[in-house]
């Protein structure tokens, strides 16, 4: 009957034990990510700033940097630039002092020699030497005379008769036009032809008699 007891307490015993959820999953230490997950939601608000504040700092250094090279840039391109123009107008000067040189020995013969015609020759070969620079620099001259007048290269100045060139066309270029590597750098500047009104009004009065 003890024994049959004894068994009878164990049973209850086991009954009444409470039950538990706990898997062995629930017990395991969190992982780093998630360590490192708490850790950044611990950061109090100044740290965050702080951080922000570091970051607007370097981008602030970085800007002040590229503005300061690119200043360095656009003062080196300058010079550099000034220093073309200046080589290009030395080297121009230097050819145009031979032509320099050529008119005033003209001159000097033409002092002590009454041979005209040489002198003309002279003056010649020395003004297609200039011109043969003036081309080799891009000059290049307005083409005028007898052209229909066109205001984008012509600068008209007066408007004559002309029996050669009929009316709206160049009857006289008073001076050459000139373009510079296609640039027009000096507009033509011309007498525009108004055509013949002599001729004209001779051919209505040649009509007139006509149909009497």
């Amino acid at each position: 009957m003890k024994g049959h007891k004894d068994n009878e307490h164990k049973l209850n015993n086991d009954a009444i034990e409470p039950e538990t959820n706990e898997s062995p999953e629930d017990t395991e230490e969190p992982t780093k990510p998630e360590q490192e997950a708490v850790a950044a939601k611990e950061k109090t608000l100044a740290e965050v700033e702080k951080e922000y504040q570091d970051k607007i700092k370097q981008m602030e250094d970085r800007f002040l940097r590229l503005a300061a090279e690119f200043d360095n840039y656009k003062k080196r391109t300058a010079r550099q630039f000034e220093d073309i123009i200046k080589t290009a107008n030395e080297r121009l000067i230097v050819q145009l002092l031979d032509v320099a040189d050529n008119f005033h020995r003209a001159l000097e013969a033409a002092r002590n020699s009454s041979d005209y015609d040489s002198l003309r020759k002279g003056t010649e070969l020395i003004w297609q030497h200039l011109e043969d620079i003036l081309k080799k620099e891009g000059l290049e001259k307005i083409e005028a005379l007898g052209k229909e007048f066109d205001p984008q290269v012509h600068d008209a100045m007066m408007q004559i008769e002309s029996e050669e060139h009929p009316e709206g066309t160049v009857a006289l270029e008073v001076s050459p036009g000139y373009k510079l590597s296609g640039k027009i750098i000096r507009h033509s500047k011309v007498a525009v032809s108004k055509g013949n009104s002599s001729a004209e009004k001779d051919e209505l009065d040649a009509e007139d008699q006509d149909a009497d």
